[in-house]
């Protein structure tokens, strides 16, 4: 009787942790509540099957809502895109301070957008060999050393800086920013 209830009570706590991977989604991308409750974490969809199936473009804000509750998001976990085999393009802002090993492994996007004036906290395996290789990696005006000089951030051959003279401010806030990108993007794929 004893092993019955248990085997019932291990199988419940099994579905439980395997509905969802994660607390929830915004604009297509999935976040975990952090243990501090202000803050959040990029995380993945599904390591079992199809991890952000045919997502092309990845857009990491500075803040996300849910419930009535905005999270500074700060972190892309471990494993977060891995295997975005379609995963043409990643915009990260300056809120992030940590990307995790593996977490754009098995990706090639051709751009890496990073805002933060002084480079997150990576490892030479958060991001693919393919992804070193091949992306043009873009940084703020005048970050460029501190990237390269990064013993991680080093390992992306192609860098550049982003050009603050051309007028990028498309939602006239004073700041170029993924705000700006998210509205150039929509407007390439028509979704504007």
């Amino acid at each position: 009787m004893k092993s019955t209830r248990l085997l019932t009570l291990v199988a419940l706590l099994a579905s439980c942790l395997s509905a969802s991977a994660y607390d929830f989604m915004a604009d297509g991308i999935a976040y975990d509540i952090n243990d501090d409750k202000t803050t959040a974490s990029v995380t993945h969809t599904d390591l079992n099957g199809e991890n952000y199936p045919g997502l092309r473009v990845a857009l990491i804000p500075d803040a996300v809502t849910c419930d009535g509750i905005t999270y500074t998001v700060t972190e892309i976990e471990p494993l977060a895109f891995a295997g975005c085999q379609k995963l043409e393009m990643v915009s990260i802002s300056k809120s992030v301070r940590n990307i995790g090993e593996n977490a754009f492994g098995k990706c090639a996007p051709a751009h890496v957008f990073v805002f933060s004036t002084w480079p997150p906290q990576v490892s030479i395996y958060s991001f693919s060999d393919d992804c070193f290789r091949k992306a043009l990696l873009h940084v703020p005006q005048g970050c460029y050393d501190i990237y390269t000089d990064n013993k991680s951030w080093s390992m992306f051959r192609n860098v550049t800086e982003m050009n603050p003279s051309i007028d990028a401010d498309i939602n006239h806030d004073g700041e170029v920013d993924i705000k700006d990108l998210n509205i150039i993007i929509n407007r390439i794929l028509g979704q504007e």
